[in-house]
Parts: C-alpha cells; sequence; structure tokens
C-alpha cells in the first residue's frame, strides 16, 4: 500500500493558551501494514485553530514583570494577575464595569491600561491598594460620570488617559488627584475623537494656566484638547476663575 504523507505545518505555541485557541492533535499511522498499534509510527501535527479573535495577546513577560491580556474579549477583570506586575496591559476587551478591590492584590502595578473596553461604572474601591501606579489608561470606554472618591489611592498617579469617554468633565471629577497631572483627553492620531465645548473647560485652562495640570507630549506632538468649532485650544479666553 502506498505511504500517505502528512503535510507539515508551521506555528508558534503562546507562552500562555487562552480561550480563543485550541490545540488540535492529527495523528496518522506512516504505513497500512497491520503491526500491533505499539509498534507503530505517529507523525504528530500540531495546528493552532483560532475564533473570532486572531489577534489575541495573553501572555506575562517574566522579566519585564508584564501582563497582556489585549482584544480576549474579556469581560471581567482578570483574577489572575501575578501580585508581583508592574504593568497590566487590558486594552480591547469588553470589560464594563471596574469593581471594588479589583486590582487591590497589585501592590507594585505603576502601569494599568483600560483602553478601549466598554466599561460605564467603576465602583468606589475600584483602585484600592494602587499606591505605586503612575499611568492610569480608560481612553474609548463609557464613562459618563466620575466620583472623586475613586481615586483615593492613586496617590502616585501621574498620567492620566480620560478621551473618547461621554464624560462630563468638571473640577470636582479630579479632586484628590496629586497635582501637576498630565492629561489626556484627545488623541490627535484618532480623527474621530470627540471635542470639548471649550466654556465648560475653563476650570482647567486655568489650571493649565497655574500649572497644575500639563498636557501630554509624545512624538513631537502635543496632545492638547480639541474644541468644538474653529476654536483652537491655545486661542481659548477664559474670564477669571477659582477653582479648587
Amino acid at each position: 500500500m502506498r505511504r500517505q504523507s502528512v503535510e507539515s505545518v508551521d506555528f508558534e505555541l503562546p507562552s500562555v493558551m487562552n480561550a480563543n485557541a485550541k490545540l488540535t492533535l492529527l495523528l496518522e499511522p506512516t504505513s497500512g501494514t497491520k503491526f500491533p498499534f505499539s509498534a507503530l509510527l505517529f507523525v504528530a501535527c500540531f495546528t493552532m485553530v483560532r475564533t473570532e479573535n486572531k489577534t489575541c495577546v495573553n501572555e506575562y513577560i517574566t522579566e519585564h514583570r508584564r501582563f497582556l491580556r489585549t482584544d480576549c474579549g474579556v469581560v471581567e477583570t482578570p483574577s489572575d494577575i501575578p501580585p508581583e506586575t508592574l504593568s497590566a496591559e487590558l486594552w480591547s476587551n469588553q470589560i464594563r464595569r471596574l469593581h471594588s478591590d479589583g486590582f487591590v492584590h497589585l501592590r507594585d502595578l505603576t502601569h494599568l491600561d483600560l483602553n478601549w473596553n466598554q466599561i460605564s461604572t467603576i465602583e468606589e474601591g475600584s483602585f484600592n491598594g494602587l499606591r505605586k501606579l503612575t499611568h492610569l489608561y480608560l481612553y474609548g470606554n463609557r464613562i459618563p460620570v466620575i466620583d472623586p472618591i475613586i481615586w483615593r489611592d492613586l496617590t502616585s498617579l501621574q498620567t492620566l488617559w480620560l478621551g473618547r469617554n461621554p464624560l462630563d468633565l468638571t473640577s470636582e471629577s479630579l479632586r484628590g488627584l496629586r497635582r501637576p497631572l498630565e492629561l489626556v483627553l484627545n488623541d490627535p492620531g484618532d480623527p474621530d475623537d470627540r471635542r470639548w465645548i471649550g466654556s465648560r473647560l475653563c476650570w482647567l485652562k486655568a489650571e493649565e494656566e497655574a500649572g497644575t495640570i500639563t498636557w501630554l507630549r509624545q512624538g513631537g506632538r502635543l496632545f492638547l484638547p480639541e474644541l468644538e468649532g474653529d476654536v483652537e485650544w491655545d486661542e481659548l479666553r477664559c474670564g477669571r476663575i477659582t477653582f479648587l
């Protein structure tokens, strides 16, 4: 009987398997000759079959203490993030709610990236324990309002991304956060980013002039707020404002 060959497949195994992938084992004898089972020679061929999420990254980089679970359809904040993690990247998932004490075990965390989820509710205590956090990314969510009590433990925060949210941003929203604070309300690389009503950000203009709020500068670009109409941020003129 003619031998049937099995075509080889090149693949890479991720360091951590995830729910969007499965491992299929194909076994085929090299001959149709009737040998005892223990004597048969098998060719093993692994194929990685991915479902609709083709870009899911799910791994932990030990050297950098970096946890990644991005674009994986996650709906809750993961409970398996190692406690020694410095950076947790959970962007482009479907997380809708941040629960109290959801990150409380991550005492060394400095960067938390929750950009491009569906977060609409941030419970009191959601950031409990994150006293070393310096960078928080909440861009591209569905946050309508912020209770400043959520910032209580973020005593080291330096940079906050809040753009692309249906947020009514007031001076009360950022109460309790350390100053100076680097704030990102718009991304110049996002043509569909929201535009803000200038008169409602006069308190922020006053903070900028006082040096308590600064804007991110990256790759030669300054991430200034974008306003409705033809008014540029630098052209916004407000009367004398007292802010807390």
